[in-house]
């Protein structure tokens, strides 16, 4: 399946214009690793995207990273399993269009050892059952937007090793993107123009464009065939799946890369880019407080 996180994307994407009651809540405290004994998880890369295991409640369990994912998000059936408290009067909606309903859970505990400890007020839980259909993982765990605005995550695909650093960290062995904004979006260069494109942890493809943005570079004599999948919740998707011209993102630079053609939503510029082509660096650092994203050239091992 081409697009693997899209799937989580169309689910999750649009849950903060539907929040939960507010009331307040108290900043989490998180209890990092000392340098000197710090290290990095391994982690696995399935279909592209990057799952590792964490401890959640004091039970392994297997964690997804995903950058568009407002928030993070912990699965319902896991939750029930670890006894943690469901609180029954809160409906979270996920997502207008998808009729998916969350629920608030109390204070849940996540560490990624080697690395970190926290205990978060609360999360929203959903069911991840499809998405671990999809992946092959029994997944407990969507590492969101929170925890990018909170560490630059470091991935080494040489090593198969993530890290959660602290912002500001600078990656000696890469080259720095500008982010062009929190989303986080960056500029790259398609078939000789420029495009904006958020980047999207969660998506197993390399590009998914709006069919205006698939229209300014004009390769009407482009390879293309239909493609489609189906959501998380059971939608099917249809779109076109192209051949697309050169490309290049910092020190990344291919002759040609596979395009999806769909309409996303508009503030995500020309559309987005995922690890099916970011995941071809020898190494990436996402840090949006820094506003960077820093990418090592393909076939430089960095640890």
């Amino acid at each position: 399946m081409y697009l693997i996180g899209y799937a989580l994307w169309l689910i999750v994407g649009a849950q903060a214009a539907s929040p939960a009651p507010a009331r307040p809540v108290a900043a989490p405290v998180f209890r990092i690793v000392p340098p000197a004994v710090r290290r990095p998880v391994l982690y696995e890369a399935v279909g592209g995207l990057v799952v590792f295991r964490v401890r959640i409640a004091g039970r392994e369990a297997w964690a997804l990273l995903d950058n568009r994912a407002e928030r993070s998000f912990v699965d319902l059936g896991f939750a029930r399993q670890a006894g943690l408290t469901i609180d029954p009067r809160t409906s979270v909606r996920i997502n207008a269009g998808s009729g998916l309903n969350g629920q608030r859970v109390e204070r849940v505990a996540v560490a990624v050892e080697g690395q970190f400890a926290v205990t978060l007020a609360s999360m929203t839980g959903i069911d991840l059952a499809p998405i671990s259909r999809s992946i092959g993982r029994p997944i407990a765990l969507v590492v969101g937007a929170d925890f990018y605005r909170r560490f630059a995550v470091a991935t080494r695909p040489g090593a198969r090793t993530i890290a959660f650093l602290p912002g500001g960290t600078v990656e000696r062995a890469g080259r720095a993107v500008d982010l062009l904004d929190a989303r986080p979006r960056i500029a790259i260069t398609l078939g000789g123009k420029r495009m904006i494109v958020t980047v999207d942890t969660g998506l197993s493809g390399a590009l998914i464009l709006t069919p205006a943005a698939w229209a300014r570079l004009g390769v009407a004599d482009a390879a293309c065939e239909g493609s489609s999948f189906r959501t998380g919740d059971g939608r099917a998707r249809t779109g076109r799946l192209c051949t697309g011209p050169a490309v290049s993102v910092g020190p990344l630079t291919l002759p040609s890369t596979r395009v999806f053609i769909d309409a996303v939503d508009g503030a995500n510029g020309d559309g987005l880019i995922g690890m099916g082509l970011l995941g071809l660096a020898g190494g990436m650092t996402l840090d949006v407080s820094a506003r960077k994203l820093w990418l090592v050239p393909p076939g430089e091992m960095v640890r």
